[in-house]
């Protein structure tokens, strides 16, 4: 009797801990995906399908997560974060693009406790000189920043998995820059 007592204290312990993992498989993929990290919702809802004896809304989630990375907005949870992220107040004087992106990467940090630090690329052609910008800004979204910089320097900005993008639009005419400017940054690409 006593056998058969703690082999159904051991059956109802893991079925009870089985129907926890799939839950905090399910639950974790239903916050991933709601976040906009489509990557990570993916991973979790495929583990819940193969925990779950019942997956369908794990399936019904997956089915979701697959038609929002085919329109494209698998790269949206970086400029969702940097959306959210409100920097108080940003004051640039002619300063070149590379020193601006650094100071709003430092104004992120600084904004998210260090939580987010994010990695910023700029595309150069060959032999261009780098923009300078004038900036006053105060209690705005950093994505706004990085918007309003890359309209101001003639580059378009877009959102990668891991990094922010600054690519100079080919219609963009070529900035004219002050000699000190000039030589505090040259090359194709720079990357924190």
């Amino acid at each position: 009797m006593k056998t058969i007592g703690w082999v159904l204290v051991m059956v109802a312990g893991w079925t009870l801990s089985s129907h926890a993992r799939e839950e905090d498989a399910f639950s974790k993929g239903l916050r991933c995906y709601q976040a906009g990290d489509y990557r990570a919702a993916r991973l979790f809802l495929w583990q819940a399908v193969r925990e779950c004896p019942r997956p369908e809304l794990a399936r019904a989630y997956l089915k979701r997560v697959r038609e929002a990375e085919s329109k494209g907005s698998r790269h949206s949870v970086l400029k969702r974060r940097m959306e959210q992220v409100t920097i108080r107040a940003i004051q640039l004087e002619e300063v070149g693009l590379t020193a601006a992106l650094a100071q709003v990467r430092e104004q992120v940090k600084l904004a998210t406790g260090g939580l987010l630090e994010p990695n910023v690329v700029i595309k150069d052609r060959l032999g261009e000189q780098e923009p300078t910008v004038t900036l006053d800004l105060a209690v705005v979204p950093a994505s706004e920043v990085l918007r309003y910089l890359a309209e101001l320097c003639g580059y378009g900005v877009r959102y990668e998995s891991h990094a922010i993008v600054f690519e100079r639009r080919p219609d963009a005419p070529l900035p004219s820059v002050s000699p000190v400017a000039a030589t505090a940054h040259r090359g194709i690409s720079t990357q924190w």
